[in-house]
């Protein structure tokens, strides 16, 4: 019975070893994921950025209801809308916002 418990601990630290290296991992690979520059795609200009913090944050509108407009108001495919309003969730804290607060609550 001796040997059997031994081997139980032993499993016991090996399980703990690889659940620690696999927490490790998934922590740098998040941390990496973080610190990475989020790319822009082609399709998306300042003003399109612009135009949708001027939605959310002045005219009431979520993320959800922000692609029809862009459709309207630059005439971009709802799939190239849809595309901007995820670059702009991704990437809002890496921008400058220089109009923010210039218009009080908008």
């Amino acid at each position: 019975m001796e040997e059997i418990v031994k081997i139980e601990e032993i499993n016991e630290i090996d399980e703990a070893t690889d659940l620690a290296e696999i927490a490790r991992k998934i922590a740098m690979e998040v941390e990496a994921e973080m610190n990475e520059k989020i790319e822009r795609p082609d399709c998306v200009t300042d003003h399109h950025l612009t135009f949708v913090d001027i939605l959310v944050f002045c005219a009431g509108t979520n993320e959800v209801k922000a692609p029809p407009y862009l459709v309207q108001r630059y005439g971009v495919e709802m799939s190239e809308a849809i595309t901007i309003v995820n670059y702009w969730e991704k990437s809002y804290n890496e921008r400058d916002h220089p109009w923010a607060g210039q218009f009080g609550n908008c």
